[in-house]
């Protein structure tokens, strides 16, 4: 009888990391995650790992509400994709407000991930993925799309 390992699976989660509301004082409210595995968690671009979370904005801290879903296509491998949704926890000055008062937001933008794994054989694997950040315009106003791509070999003794 063969049993299969992996099964496929879908998944909905959120990771949050407090910001400070007012960088200016003496009071330090954000919380810092010295050796935090972000890529691991918060997509693969890595955008937002570090502790100045958003980066250029100070830290205002993350929220990531993310859908992840990993297809077993039999022998021939596994797909994964994660669809993350990023905002800050504290406001940042709206990019794409050009009045003089520019108003306040919280969107920073959606990555989306998509990897796939296969065995070539015993003790040799391949892995590659596409990556695609969408950046709001709040954040980020008027910018295009980022991608990153990888491939890989892996070997086992």
């Amino acid at each position: 009888m063969f049993v299969h390992s992996e099964v496929s699976k879908i998944g909905i989660g959120f990771d949050i990391t407090s910001g400070d509301d007012d960088p200016g004082d003496d009071d330090i409210k954000w919380f810092d995650n010295l050796y935090y595995t972000g890529h691991k968690f918060r997509g693969y671009m890595d955008y937002f790992i570090g502790s100045d979370i958003p980066p250029g904005l100070g830290n205002l801290g993350l929220m990531d509400i993310f859908l992840r879903g990993s297809l077993v296509a039999g022998d021939m491998g596994t797909i994964d994709i994660d669809i993350h949704h990023f905002r800050t926890m504290e406001d940042h000055i709206d990019a794409s407000d050009t009045t003089a008062t520019p108003g306040n937001s919280k969107a920073l933008g959606q990555e989306i991930d998509v990897t796939y794994k296969s065995s070539i054989q015993e003790g040799l694997g391949f892995q590659g993925g596409i990556s695609a950040f969408f950046a709001s315009d709040e954040w980020r106003y008027n910018v295009d799309p980022s991608f990153w791509i990888y491939f890989m070999l892996t070997a086992g003794f």
